[in-house]
């Protein structure tokens, strides 16, 4: 059987980070094109509090010109995950 893989919000929200700059995207632009009211959440992407939804990242993906799979940082079990995370993956 596989072992459960989880989301690292943190290293995610680095990774969104990079992508964004790379890309010489401003976090306004990256507001505009999904739609977003504000850009706050992009920068709680950014800082790892919250991941996108589904829609965002499929948008962000394809902002990015890669697969979606490619936005997400996974680790393999929770040993490696900080306090915060570890919580989230208990209440699955």
């Amino acid at each position: 059987m596989k072992e459960t893989q989880v989301i690292n919000r943190i290293e995610t929200g680095k990774r969104i980070r990079r992508l964004r700059v790379e890309n010489g995207y401003q976090v306004t632009d990256i507001q505009r094109v999904i739609g977003l009211a504000s850009p706050q959440s992009v920068y709680k992407w950014e800082r790892g509090d919250n991941l996108p939804s589904i829609d965002s990242a499929v948008i962000l993906a394809w902002i990015f010109d890669i697969p979606v799979e490619d936005l997400f940082v996974l680790n393999d079990s929770d040993e490696d995950l900080d306090e915060e995370d570890r919580k989230v993956t208990a209440c699955k």
